[in-house]
């Protein structure tokens, strides 16, 4: 195909038919840009637009793949299904890059998140956390000795459930507990806004 002579014929074939290059962009659902650059022959038309492109002008699919008028009639109907098949076919083509793409992008994400939770579990992620909580303060026989406040200095996973062990002091004890008591705790769901102690012991 010789783009030169295709876009003259395009040019010359619009006159014709007393169009300009804006009427048949529309007609084509392009840019007048585009009808420029193909008639300039700094382009072609996109294989789909040929049958469209041929109607509109009047001319015959092959007389814009050879770039001039054919004198012997074309067999329009075998052309037409051969290039609806290569269109289909490059379709086809589009859709399947885009799904390789769209594959390798998910894979990539759930690479990184996977590689993302085993540093997270690492440690290598934690979120220092310094907050007061209320907490149920236990015994060691796992009796409830009371409610207490405990400030939190420690450091907390990213991902996960969201417990974690730590020493925390304990400002305001019950009667039931000694002053400066340290405690080794995990907690749960921290918007609950109640924590429990699994253990303690007296603090220095």
């Amino acid at each position: 195909m010789d783009r030169t002579k295709t876009g003259a014929l395009i040019a010359a074939a619009r006159k014709e038919q007393n169009m300009t290059q804006k009427e048949l962009a529309a007609a084509l659902h392009v840019s007048d840009r585009a009808v420029s650059k193909w008639e300039r022959g700094a382009g072609f038309p996109d294989i789909s637009l040929l049958e469209p492109l041929a109607d509109a002008l009047g001319l015959g699919v092959l007389d814009l793949l050879r770039g001039e008028r054919g004198t012997v009639p074309e067999p329009e109907p075998t052309i037409r299904q051969a290039l609806a098949f290569l269109a289909r076919q490059a379709k086809e083509r589009t859709r399947r890059k885009w799904s390789q793409v769209l594959g390798g992008t998910c894979a990539l994400l759930m690479a990184g998140f996977v590689l993302f939770a085993i540093l997270d579990r690492a440690g290598v992620f934690l979120r220092e956390v310094s907050l007061e909580v209320p907490a149920t303060v236990y015994s060691a026989e796992g009796v409830s000795a009371g409610e207490t406040t405990v400030a939190i200095d420690g450091s907390v996973k990213i991902l996960g459930d969201r417990s974690f062990e730590g020493q925390f002091a304990i400002h305001e004890v019950e009667t039931t507990c000694r002053e400066g008591v340290h405690a080794n705790i995990r907690w749960d769901a921290m918007w609950t806004g109640a924590q429990d102690i699994l253990f303690y012991r007296a603090g220095g």
